[in-house]
């Protein structure tokens, strides 16, 4: 994993299997799975079915409820409550 020059100069870092906290505070996420890193990115990470299932983590709180109710069903998964209702 290649982290640019200055890059942890200006970050916060925080470790967490709670993908619920990443998904309100986060700019930026890092999912590890197994010591390797399988993804750096956007919050919208936290919502891709195949990095989720593979680093065996679960959606957030939110986008579970969305994806079970298929009345709800938008074209992207809401990360947060605030993404949920606007």
């Amino acid at each position: 994993m290649h982290i640019p020059d200055g890059f942890l100069d200006t970050k916060t870092w925080v470790a967490t299997a709670v993908l619920d906290l990443a998904a309100e505070w986060a700019d930026d996420v890092i999912i590890i799975a197994g010591g390797r890193c399988l993804a750096q990115g956007g919050t919208d990470l936290l919502v891709n079915e195949q990095i989720i299932e593979e680093a065996q983590l679960c959606f957030p709180v939110v986008a579970r409820i969305f994806k079970e109710l298929p009345e709800l069903a938008p074209d992207v998964l809401p990360k947060n409550v605030l993404e949920a209702f606007h």
